[in-house]
């Protein structure tokens, strides 16, 4: 692994600000691996399944996120959702799209990603 120490420190700087942070990157280039050493945001393994992000909050509360482009046809949806689905305890739990359907689905709160960089 290539050790990313300055863009790393430089991250956690400015976690405090009020700033949309971006980590943009080819395939497999480690930009999971590079957020996990951030400490709180970290990619994969939740207790029941698998998931694109788990974010670490104070007080050891969770929030989960499954990213997909699209979700507008039903296998697609389904199978999004079906990684949240087998999380078992009562943190919040995501789908970021690029869709205009900020809807919620058995508990899974559904957003448009524009949406949700954009809140407060």
């Amino acid at each position: 692994m290539i050790n990313r120490e300055t863009y790393l420190s430089q991250l956690v700087s400015l976690r405090n600000q009020n700033l949309i942070k971006v980590i943009t990157g080819t395939r497999r280039c480690g930009k999971s691996t590079f957020l996990r050493r951030g400490g709180e945001v970290y990619a994969g393994r939740a207790d029941n399944g698998e998931v694109d992000f788990v974010v670490m909050k104070a007080n050891r509360k969770r929030e989960y996120y499954q990213v997909a482009y699209t979700a507008n046809d039903e296998k697609t949806l389904e199978r999004e959702l079906s990684s949240l689905e087998r999380i078992r305890d009562s943190f919040p739990k995501y789908l970021l799209t690029t869709d205009f359907d900020n809807s919620n689905i058995n508990g899974i709160q559904r957003l448009n990603v524009i949406d949700w960089l954009l809140k407060d």
